[in-house]
Parts: C-alpha cells; structure tokens; sequence
C-alpha cells in the first residue's frame, strides 16, 4: 500500500470512529444515542444486543444522564425490559422526524440521524454513541483529557 494511500485508510477509519462516537466540550455527565428506523418501517425491534449497549455505558461511563431519543419508539421485549430498568435509568425522549435541512430534503435515514445527533449535540452537549457501540472501559481519559486533544 502506498503512503498516500495508507493515510486516506487511517483518516477514513478515524473518521469512521468519530460518527460512532462524539463528545461534546461540554459533556456533562450527559450520554445520549439515537434510535432509528428507515421510513416506510413501522417500528423496529430493540434487540438483546442493543441493551447490553445501555448496560455497557451505564458500567463504563456512569453518565448522570443516559438519554435514548427517538421519532418512533422501539418495540420488543428487550425495550421494554430497557424502560422498566432502575439501574439504567433512561431518560427517553422522542423527537421529531427531520426530513429536510435548509429546504433540501433527506431521503436516508443516517442522514436524518446525522441532522438529530448535531442538534442535540449542540443544544445540550454530551457524548453521542450509536447504537453499535458497546463500551468496554470508561472514557475518563478522553474526558479529562486537558490538552483538548483528540485520542483514540
């Protein structure tokens, strides 16, 4: 592999890992993912694996507040096993379905989830995790991080 090449892959992996992962600089003890579905579904099944994902950033992270925002609410037995969780605590918080952004519309569900994430991480800071993000050691590093710099 060429040396411009292998910059490209590494910039394109880095790139990979802060859509899956954002902080905001002002986190405060708030962490938040989005739950979507693609339009025309009806709803969408919250699955085993998506609790673990909760259970791992309550464990790692131990946020104040752990906030799952979405247009359409999950079904299945893992979510409601999901609400009804006292150690969780979730905040859940359902928000509009953004279709377009300055008149140009979004046809793509990750884009609409793209939009979302922005404004919530603009409104009220945090750390964004999708929900394929299984958290395995706390951020407290990257967090307290005092030279602001980005690592991974």
């Amino acid at each position: 592999m060429e040396k411009n090449s292998t910059i490209h892959f590494h910039s394109y992996m880095l790139y990979q890992i802060l859509c899956h992962i954002l902080i905001s600089s002002h986190w405060d003890q708030i962490c938040f993912t989005i739950w979507t579905i693609k339009l025309g579904c009806a709803s969408s099944e919250f699955q085993l694996i998506h609790y673990l994902i909760l259970l791992s950033v309550r464990k790692h992270i131990q946020p104040d507040q752990l906030y799952v925002h979405y247009s359409i609410e999950p079904i299945g037995y893992w979510w409601l096993k999901a609400k009804q969780d006292l150690e969780l605590n979730l905040i859940l918080n359902r928000i509009p379905l953004t279709t377009s952004i300055y008149n140009h519309p979004l046809y793509h569900h990750a884009h609409r989830t793209d939009i979302a994430r922005l404004e919530i991480l603009d409104k009220y800071g945090g750390i964004y995790l999708d929900f394929d993000v299984l958290v395995l050691k706390s951020f407290s590093k990257l967090i307290s991080n005092t030279y602001h710099v980005e690592a991974i």
